[in-house]
């Protein structure tokens, strides 16, 4: 029951799916190990008081025992989360683990974000993964990895909102105001268990940059596209 909103919020900043995103890209960081170590720290705190409580519930000193715990466990959560906060935005260590290196940013890229002045914006509507023909599948992953990266190697000067998007959500028409059109709007033709077809779903994958005096778009999915022709 006490694990049951870190387990079933996915989207929360605090709930397991988001701190577990990193390991499933193959990437360990020291702000996921500290989330998962302190919640399995209050938790497990938290299950030996309960347990333990049969032997002292109902004696001459149980109020006292049960503030006594309480503040305990307060505090063991309070400094859990204050560590975990603390990592999550000055991210000390991040191994990216896969063989070739998909969520680790290059010395040309890291090299350019120290010469960032001001802060960037990066807007990035994509759809779903479940929307996302398997050939375009990986270029999708790839470039979660890289924004996500990118937010937490310069969480100063880089800051990223990712919107996933379908086309009947109002941020649809927000990100073809920005100029990301829907891939799908005129028809398109891919390749899906060595069949060709026509896609049914609605398909966004763009990056809006803004910057102190401008903005620009990038539409991956054309480049994708083109590449893939």
């Amino acid at each position: 029951a006490f694990n049951a909103p870190f387990a079933l919020l996915s989207d929360w900043d605090w709930g397991i799916t988001e701190n577990y995103r990193d390991f499933a890209r193959g990437v360990i960081s020291l702000s996921g190990i500290v989330f998962f170590i302190s919640l399995s720290a209050a938790m497990l705190y938290l299950c030996a008081i309960l347990i333990g409580r049969r032997n002292w519930m109902g004696s001459p000193n149980s109020a006292l025992r049960i503030s006594h715990f309480l503040a305990r466990t307060l505090a063991t959560l309070a400094i859990g989360g204050s560590a975990t906060f603390f990592f999550s935005n000055n991210d000390l260590i991040r191994i990216d683990t896969t063989v070739e290196g998909l969520s680790k940013l290059s010395d040309g890229s890291v090299n350019l974000l120290t010469k960032v002045n001001g802060t960037v914006i990066i807007d990035a509507y994509v759809s779903p993964k479940d929307d996302f023909p398997d050939e375009y599948d990986q270029t999708r992953a790839n470039l979660v990895s890289i924004l996500r990266e990118l937010g937490n190697k310069a969480s100063d000067k880089i800051h990223v909102n990712f919107y996933e998007i379908e086309s009947t959500d109002p941020i649809a028409r927000t990100a073809e105001e920005e100029g990301i059109v829907n891939k799908n709007r005129d028809g398109l033709y891919v390749t899906q268990n060595g069949m060709n077809k026509e896609w049914d779903r609605d398909l966004f994958m763009g990056l809006v940059f803004k910057g102190a005096s401008n903005k620009a778009k990038l539409d991956l999915l054309s480049w994708t596209l083109k590449l893939l022709r």
